[in-house]
């Protein structure tokens, strides 16, 4: 990562309802279950697919928000907003971290 500013950062993934990146791709990624993480997704942009450290800026009622995993190598990046090819969904992001970001209440 280039920017010293999103090295130590969770990295989270918005979703559509249909569980499809809510980019314009609409490419389908594999769930985490209660054990294991999701699958390793690959993005077929050319740019990759984003990851944010604040999905409020990205969320509306019907989203679902994930903690994401990558293998540190990224795209393009600014403060807080990384593009990568590859990802991984560790777990649905949990009501108290929903709460903490402002997207519940």
């Amino acid at each position: 990562m280039q920017l010293s500013e999103n090295r130590s950062q969770i990295w989270f993934k918005v979703l559509s309802h249909f569980n499809t990146s809510i980019d314009g791709t609409n490419e389908k990624w594999g769930l985490p279950t209660s054990e294991l993480k999701g699958l390793e997704f690959e993005s077929k942009a050319p740019i990759g697919t984003w990851l944010t450290n604040n999905p409020k800026q990205f969320y509306e009622s019907l989203h679902h928000v994930y903690l994401a995993e990558f293998d540190g190598n990224t795209i393009a990046e600014f403060p807080g907003l990384i593009w990568v090819k590859r990802a991984r969904l560790v777990r649905r992001a949990s009501l108290q971290e929903l709460m903490k970001l402002g997207l519940v209440k």
